[in-house]
């Protein structure tokens, strides 16, 4: 082989040669494009994710400040409520006691208020017991007074007795008058006493209800006998005397009753105007036609009944009075 056939060679083996270097070369730097366009992107990449990372870490620092201030905020109010509840504890521990020290002392004054309401309960029933006793002794013999009065009374006014008395008949009125008087005065202590009695009864069972008290059946004994007895004042039949004013005779029996009612009385004083009435103009009558006789007169300047009117308008004042001192069939 000639040097021209080997130079030939070699620089078709050296073209091929720079052919596959230049292929080479070309891989290569499409590979470091590839390279760099990674690079590029992974920096950038890197970039976006530094400045999550640095947005991250700002907001995850304000999110710890905010949960350090918020843990401040929280020890704090825990501190208060742990302060609020030792107060709530205490004041619950006080209350207990005030009640317990409360309960205790209601307890205690249940019992003295008890005590001493038996006690004066006691005192009560005594006092009743005793004044009870008292009256009933004193109605007893003022019954039996009551009725020799009577006796006495009814003597004078037997009829074998009046032949006897004729010259004596001032010293018999005087006595009868006395007897009088101290039937009237004996009655009027009895009803008053009757009256008492039935106001200690009242207050006796006023609000006793369900309250059991000492010597009660005695109590009621005492208020039977007396009830007894005052049946027995009431079954007597009165007289009517003559010391007594119309007011009273028209007013003498209803004392003994329980209740006096003011129409009652309305009754009887209409019935005593009235009598008084007609017997003042009887009177007025006579003694005009007396004056008439005398004077000669016909005529005169009033008529007998404006005269008559005018005496009961005085007379009715004169009742007005009598009534309002009056105590029969008042509240004693």
């Amino acid at each position: 082989m000639s040097k021209a056939e080997r130079r030939i060679m070699e620089n078709r083996f050296q073209k091929d040669e720079a052919l596959s270097f230049r292929v080479a070369k070309a891989s290569e730097v499409r590979q470091l494009e590839m390279v760099n366009s990674s690079l590029i992107a992974a920096r950038a990449r890197l970039h976006n994710v530094r400045e999550e990372q640095e947005q991250f870490v700002h907001a995850s620092s304000e999110i710890v400040v905010h949960l350090e201030a918020r843990e401040d905020e929280l020890s704090r109010s825990m501190s208060l409520y742990r302060l609020e509840a030792d107060v709530v504890n205490a004041w619950i521990n006080f209350l207990q006691d005030t009640w317990a020290a409360r309960t205790t002392h209601v307890e205690q004054k249940e019992k003295q208020v008890n005590a001493e309401l038996e006690k004066y309960g006691d005192y009560f029933v005594n006092l009743v017991i005793h004044l009870l006793m008292s009256h009933k002794e004193q109605l007893g013999p003022s019954i039996t007074r009551v009725k020799g009065y009577l006796e006495d009374f009814h003597s004078f006014q037997r009829p074998e007795i009046a032949p006897s008395v004729k010259d004596n008949d001032t010293n018999i009125e005087n006595q009868r008058k006395i007897i009088e008087k101290e039937y009237l005065d004996l009655e009027g202590k009895l009803l008053t006493t009757s009256r008492t009695m039935e106001n200690v009864k009242k207050q006796f069972y006023n609000g006793s209800k369900g309250i059991y008290r000492k010597d009660d059946e005695r109590v009621k004994e005492l208020f039977s006998a007396i009830e007894k007895m005052k049946e027995e004042f009431d079954s007597i039949e009165r007289p009517v005397f003559e010391v007594e004013t119309p007011l009273q005779r028209s007013l003498s029996v209803s004392p003994r009753g329980k209740h006096t009612s003011k129409t009652v009385v309305d009754k009887h004083l209409r019935k005593v105007k009235s009598s008084l009435l007609l017997r003042r103009k009887s009177l007025i009558l006579v003694e005009l036609e007396e004056l008439e006789s005398e004077l000669g007169k016909d005529d005169a300047d009033y008529l007998p009944d404006e005269i008559g009117e005018w005496e009961f308008d005085g007379h009715h004042n004169e009742l007005e009075v009598t009534k309002r001192p009056s105590s029969y069939g008042g509240a004693i």
